[in-house]
């Protein structure tokens, strides 16, 4: 066993973490007796307190057993159980994949999961209840917005706090690790990625010989030529192009928001400082006029859920709808169409270019942390690793049509079957991820209401952008 004195790393974890290694690979196996203190002292060359530190710790975990005059042991028959929170089921096939992975990697421990499925809706008050009383689970998926909030609050343990060194041994996209990273520190691992974009159906611009959308008056044009020709016969009114416009869409609102407001050359938070600006004024106008006075969106998207725009597109109603990747299976499902079909008929593209702007799409998605008052961190963290293994992350991503966070994953993508994920991986190259922000939550509801009030014609667009900064300057400060 050996030290390394140099390293940021305490030297009790590094003990700790060296037993611990020799547990899991069954060298010190259930009943077996550990070398004393004074014999890991002699072994180490290291003082007594490290040592001490490192097996209370082993203890704490529930790993080992110390009992006065009897030494210290490994514990007998012992299972370590992971409670876990998810918002729904598919999240638990990458942790269902990591434990498979753990056990090939460590036949002689029990590792079980116990696994609560408690709804998206809710979840983050859920999480704060559980803290509070002081029964955290040891991993939860949250929201990536949801991680600046959690570390003020201090719920969460940093990953370099569990291995300083791994981090910089993967590929996850840099995007991906400015999104999960806070003040310096790594806190969230990322399963997959959600961007932002425009979804077109490509075979309809094919057939009337039209190249797909690359900026604001490309899709007005396109968007008008379709309302005046429509690819199908219509017996109702017709509007080729959707978008979530309101509180009631929630996050998918201020996602389409955020990107048109960053495609007009906008920065919305920038040192910490909120400036909406004339760019929000462009986006805010831009989304009016589709509405209002070109009549290519209906009014009522104002009320649209989160999954109406891909609903209606997958079912034909619509050439384009502003949304997220994430909605690739929902657009599947209602057109009833099979992975070569959805290829043949759809694009997915970054939200166009305002005037002098640029193309530009926003990432989001949900991330695995582990809590402070976890009772086996390093359990936990181990887990995760393999969890979101290449291979692992590989196979979710390809079962969910969700976007790989490492390159690795990429690489081992079927261009032939998987052709959609690749395209995508490459704007996760340069997407933007949501602000960073313990208040994020309360300033995205602002964001929705100040396009809602717009789109109800309460109020300009030069007046929702001033009220809306002053009240997140207030959220803010």
């Amino acid at each position: 066993m050996k030290l390394d004195r140099e390293a940021a790393v305490p030297l009790h974890k590094q003990i700790a973490d060296l037993l611990r290694e020799r547990i899991e690979r069954g060298e010190f196996r259930p009943g077996d007796r550990l070398p004393t203190e004074e014999e890991l002292c002699r072994l180490l060359g290291v003082s007594r307190t490290p040592v001490r530190q490192a097996l209370n710790q082993l203890a704490r975990e529930g790993w080992i057993e110390r009992r006065r005059k009897l030494g210290t042991r490994v514990r007998g028959g012992s299972s370590h159980t992971l409670v876990v929170l998810i918002p729904e089921e598919r999240w638990e096939l990458p942790l269902k994949l990591g434990l498979e992975l753990y056990h090939r990697a460590f036949p002689a421990r029990s590792l079980r999961l116990s696994t609560h499925t408690v709804g998206q809706e809710g979840l983050r008050e859920k999480i704060i209840q559980a803290v509070a009383r002081g029964n955290a689970p040891d991993i939860a998926l949250i929201d990536t917005v949801w991680l600046s909030e959690f570390v003020t609050l201090d719920f969460l343990c940093p990953i370099g706090e569990l291995d300083p060194t791994w981090i910089h041994q993967v590929d996850f996209f840099p995007s991906v690790l400015a999104g999960n990273t806070i003040e310096g520190e790594l806190y969230g691992l990322q399963p997959e990625a959600d961007l932002s974009g425009l979804w077109f159906r490509r075979d309809w611009l094919e057939k009337e010989g039209i190249p797909p959308p690359t900026t604001w008056e490309e899709l007005l044009h396109i968007a008008r030529y379709f309302a005046k020709k429509p690819p199908r016969p219509r017996s109702r009114a017709w509007y080729p192009l959707l978008f979530p416009g309101g509180r009631r869409a929630g996050e998918t609102t201020t996602y389409v928001l955020l990107s048109l407001i960053h495609s007009a050359g906008g920065e919305v938070f920038q040192d910490g400082q909120v400036n909406l600006g004339e760019p929000a004024e462009k986006a805010l106008q831009f989304l009016s006029e589709l509405v209002h006075r070109y009549k290519v969106a209906p009014k009522e998207v104002v009320n649209f859920s989160w999954d109406q725009a891909p609903v209606s597109f997958g079912r034909g109603k619509c050439v384009f709808a502003l949304g997220g990747s994430y909605e690739k299976a929902l657009i599947k499902r209602a057109a009833g169409w099979d992975e070569a079909a959805f290829g043949e008929r759809v694009g997915f593209l970054p939200v166009p270019a305002a005037p002098g702007g640029r193309q530009t799409t926003i990432a989001g998605g949900m991330t695995y942390v582990i809590f402070r008052q976890s009772k086996s961190p390093q359990t936990a963290f181990k887990l995760l690793q393999l969890a979101l293994s290449p291979r692992a992350m590989k196979d979710f991503c390809v079962s969910t049509g969700q976007n790989p966070t490492r390159l690795s994953a990429v690489e081992l993508l079927d261009p032939k079957k998987d052709g959609f994920l690749q395209e995508t991986a490459r704007l996760l190259s340069q997407a933007r991820f949501r602000p960073q922000l313990p208040t994020y939550a309360r300033i995205s509801r602002e964001l929705q209401g100040m396009l809602e009030a717009v789109l109800l014609g309460e109020v300009r667009p030069h007046e929702a952008v001033r009220r809306t900064e002053a009240v997140v300057r207030v959220l803010t400060t």
